[in-house]
């Protein structure tokens, strides 16, 4: 059953520990329906980040997702159970990239494979536009940034489907 299966994305920045920090959360049904889309708020204040990381950072917003440390809607303390919520009636999560299912493994309590381990070699940035949106599909959270309006985890999550559509 279609309903049973999800493709997800997720963007954010690192931590003094390098590890993952995630902003922005959407995940879509397998026929493109958008079924949870969000922004955390930051753990911490961008003030406890190294200048080092706060770089690394700042060129992720600039020039990968768009998004801001500061902003955020979801309290981040509240992560891994609106990520449960979200994810409840799914048995599979698909996602792209190893990183983001290390992320999620612990966090949710299905079954999540990695699409780039056997279906999707191409680079999210390289794909295309889906023909069923043919005006650039843009979430309020990348804050109307030109250089990265392609980048955005409900972008992703269209393409991902997309491309799943076509396999």
């Amino acid at each position: 059953m279609k309903s049973d299966y999800a493709i997800c994305d997720l963007q954010g920045f690192f931590d003094n520990n390098n590890q993952f920090v995630l902003k922005e959360f959407c995940i879509c049904d397998l026929d493109g329906t958008v079924s949870y889309h969000c922004l955390f708020q930051p753990p911490y204040p961008w003030d406890s980040l190294s200048h080092k990381v706060q770089n690394t950072n700042k060129y992720c917003s600039r020039n990968l997702h768009g998004l801001n440390w500061e902003s955020g809607v979801l309290n981040y303390d509240d992560l891994t159970k609106t990520l449960r919520s979200a994810t409840s009636k799914y048995k599979m999560i698909f996602v792209k990239g190893l990183d983001k299912k290390k992320f999620l493994d612990d966090k949710i309590d299905c079954y999540i494979l990695d699409l780039g381990d056997c279906f999707v070699t191409q680079s999210l940035k390289s794909m295309v536009q889906p023909s069923s949106s043919p005006n650039v599909i843009l979430c309020s959270y990348n804050h109307n940034n030109t250089v990265v309006k392609n980048n955005c985890a409900l972008l992703n999550c269209k393409k991902l489907v997309a491309h799943w559509s076509n396999l």
